[in-house]
């Protein structure tokens, strides 16, 4: 399942967020995978921003047992947890 969002900033939109929510299977055993896709460009008068990031994780019935993110500001090089 599949689901999307506009991000707003004093009234403009600067960015948009995805989440995706699907069955899979982990070790055999049922699992729920989440991925979460987030893009803000925001280029204002006194400062621009700019910040992409995605998150996956899987989770069972005993919890979390995979979860990743990247994120990259201003260009800089991404980041992962």
């Amino acid at each position: 399942r599949e689901s999307r969002y506009e991000i707003f900033s004093h009234g403009l939109r600067v960015g948009d967020l995805t989440t995706i929510f699907s069955h899979t299977v982990h070790n055999d055993r049922k699992a729920l995978r989440f991925e979460s896709k987030t893009r803000v460009r925001a280029d204002l008068l006194v400062f621009a921003v700019a910040y992409d990031s995605h998150e996956t994780a899987v989770v069972t019935e005993q919890g979390t047992v995979s979860y990743r993110r990247t994120d990259r500001r201003k260009g800089k090089p991404p980041t992962a947890t």
